[in-house]
């Protein structure tokens, strides 16, 4: 029987997708506990013909060969990454859901410990564990100040610690994302109860739908780094330095979790409102400093209450643009070209 189904967007990703569904097929729980379900993008590399490799290779799991992973693939046109992963969901056959994007690699022992982890916590919605962030070759442990409730906690060592986590707290206190989508489980039914991921935005889709779903459900979480999170692709594959429309932006969704936490869980409006408003104050700069998105900019941050935040948040948006452009012309430069020399250092001892 399946119990989780591992969906995989990919595209244009024929250098890292071996190593991320190698992780996969490599987990230490019987084989028959999960799949793999992969969905090609529109990929014009040969991402198509890995994908339908894999399918074949393992085709005798569909006909009840429990001895190999099941892994299927769903071949659609190019609509983004939260259009690819709710066509993952749609096809699914397990109760749970866990995501990987095709450049980042599970431990393996993570669904293991994660499976565990839901068997502990029945009646959480999200399901999430620390990860490792890779950057220049190099992993480390970022998420840091997790706040869970303390009266659920099993584990009592740091590193191993378990429970409900206070997920708006915990973000907020730490800056870094506690749940990652290659680091995170969830029920179908909670899923499609949720609606999925929203398909019109392309930065933050993610975030939105953790966010919405802790405002329903429990959050149950391991303090222990069981995936790795891939930051030394090359730039072009990247979705997060761009500058996208507003209303493809997470920042400009907000509002709408605003009236959900109110309506379902006012207890927890001020967590998430104090979060909600470092997330204006961090994500919005670069669209502050552009001319073309200024004004819609400037909009929204007339939205943050600053008195919660350091006030180094808000002399930011005090200085004039042009001194902010001057300081990137000046060091951001240099910044970028030293990137580049250790990305492209890295790639060649690849």
């Amino acid at each position: 029987m399946v119990k989780v189904s591992v969906v995989i967007p990919c595209y244009n990703v024929e250098a890292y997708l071996p190593r991320c569904v190698e992780s996969v097929l490599g987990q230490d729980v019987p084989k028959d506990w999960y799949e793999v379900v992969l969905v090609d993008d529109g990929s014009t590399d040969g991402t198509i013909a890995l994908c339908d490799a894999y399918a074949q290779r393992y085709e005798e799991a569909r006909d009840g060969n429990s001895e190999q992973v099941s892994v299927r693939v769903l071949h659609q046109r190019n609509a983004g990454v939260a259009a690819a992963r709710n066509a993952g969901v749609a096809m699914a056959r397990g109760k749970m859901v866990a995501f990987l994007d095709s450049d980042d690699w599970w431990d393996g022992q993570y669904l293991k410990e994660m499976i565990g982890l839901a068997e502990q916590y029945p009646d959480a919605g999200l399901y999430g564990c620390k990860y490792w962030y890779v950057k220049y070759g190099k992993a480390e442990d970022r998420v840091r100040n997790l706040q869970f409730i303390r009266e659920t906690i099993e584990e009592q060592r740091q590193e191993n610690m378990s429970g409900y986590l206070d997920y708006f707290g915990s973000y907020y206190a730490g800056g870094a994302m506690p749940i990652w989508t290659g680091a995170v489980m969830m029920p179908k039914g909670v899923l499609e109860q949720m609606g999925g991921f929203p398909e019109r935005v392309r930065l933050g889709e993610d975030f939105l739908l953790w966010a919405k779903t802790a405002m329903h459900y429990r959050v149950a979480y391991k303090a222990k780094c069981l995936s790795y999170y891939y930051n030394d692709v090359p730039p072009t594959l990247r979705l997060t330095k761009r500058l996208h429309e507003p209303k493809a932006h997470m920042d400009w969704h907000l509002d709408a979790l605003d009236a959900e936490c109110r309506r379902y869980n006012a207890g927890i409006y001020e967590q998430w409102s104090q979060l909600r408003d470092k997330l204006r104050a961090t994500g919005l700069r670069a669209y502050w400093l552009s001319d073309r998105y200024h004004e819609a900019a400037v909009e929204e941050v007339k939205k943050i209450d600053w008195s919660h935040l350091p006030k180094a948040y808000k002399e930011w948006y005090e200085t004039p643009r042009w001194q902010h452009r001057l300081h990137d012309l000046l060091y951001g430069g240099l910044s970028l070209v030293k990137q580049r020399i250790k990305w492209i250092t890295r790639s060649k001892q690849i």
